[in-house]
C-alpha cells in the first residue's frame, strides 16, 4: 500500500530508467525529471488528485518536453477514472498507476504524454536550470516527493561537501590544489561565499574548514555527508 509520496519514486524511477532515462528526482522543485534524447521530461508524484495538482502539471507544461502524473491506482474511484484521463488527455499530460504491495510494484503508462511547446525567454530560464541541475548532481540520494522539511542535496550542495570531505582529509589547501584533488572548478566561490559558514582563511589563497564544520555536516546531511567521504581515492 503506497503511504507517501516518496514511495512513488522508485518505480516511476525504474520504469523511465528501463527506457533509457536519466532519472533524477527533487531538482528544482520537480519531484522526478528525467532526460533522453535532450528531451526534458517532468513527473509529479501525489497521492491523490486535487485541482491544486492540476495547476502544478499545467505548470510544468510550459518547460518541460513532457509532462507525467504519477498516483496509486487506487487513488481515483472508478467512476472517476475515466474522468481524470480525460482531462489529463485535454491537456496532454500523461499518467502513470502505481500498484504497491508485499509483492512489489507494478507501473501502468494509462496515458502517454503530449509534447509540449516550451513557453518565452523565462519558461526557457527555468528549463535550463533544471537540465543543468539534473546534469551536473553527481549522487541520487534524493527520493521523489520528500517533504520540504527535509534538507535537499543539489549539485552546488554536492560540491560544497566534497569541498570540505577534501580540507578534511588533507588539511589547509589552495583552491587550485582542491580542484587538483578533485574539487569542482566553482570551488573558489564556494570557499569566499562560505554560506554555511564552514570555511576559513588560513592565509592568502588557503582555507581550511572550522572544527565544528564536519559535524554540522553529518548532522544535516548524514548520508549524502558520508557517501562523500567514502568516494574520495584513497591516498
Amino acid at each position: 500500500m503506497v503511504e507517501k509520496e516518496t514511495d512513488l519514486y522508485e518505480p516511476v524511477a525504474t520504469w523511465f530508467s528501463q527506457s533509457g532515462h536519466h532519472v533524477m528526482a527533487e531538482v528544482k522543485t520537480c519531484d522526478v525529471v528525467t532526460l533522453h534524447d535532450d528531451q526534458l521530461t517532468i513527473v509529479e508524484l501525489k497521492l491523490k488528485p486535487s485541482l491544486k495538482f492540476i495547476y502544478q502539471l499545467t505548470t510544468r507544461t510550459r518547460y518541460a518536453n513532457f509532462v507525467y502524473a504519477a498516483l496509486p491506482f487506487d487513488s481515483v474511484s472508478g467512476t472517476n477514472r475515466k474522468h481524470w484521463i480525460h482531462l489529463l488527455r485535454k491537456l496532454g499530460i500523461g499518467l502513470l498507476w502505481i500498484r504497491v504491495s508485499n509483492l512489489g510494484y507494478a507501473v501502468k503508462e494509462a496515458l502517454r504524454a503530449k509534447p509540449q511547446t516550451i513557453g518565452g525567454a523565462k519558461d526557457k530560464r527555468i528549463r535550463q536550470g533544471i537540465i543543468n541541475e539534473a546534469k551536473t548532481r553527481r549522487s541520487t540520494l534524493a527520493l521523489g516527493g520528500q517533504s520540504t522539511f527535509v534538507p535537499l542535496v543539489t549539485a552546488y550542495r554536492e560540491d560544497v561537501l566534497l569541498t570540505l570531505a577534501l580540507l578534511q582529509k588533507h588539511g589547509p589547501l589552495s583552491p587550485k590544489a582542491l580542484r587538483a584533488l578533485g574539487a569542482p572548478e566553482r570551488v573558489g566561490r564556494i570557499l569566499l561565499s562560505n554560506h554555511d559558514g564552514w570555511f576559513e582563511r588560513i592565509s592568502r589563497g588557503t582555507y581550511g574548514h572550522l572544527p565544528t564544520a564536519c559535524e554540522d555536516a553529518a548532522s544535516r546531511f548524514a548520508e549524502a555527508w558520508q557517501v562523500t567521504k567514502d568516494s574520495l581515492p584513497a591516498s
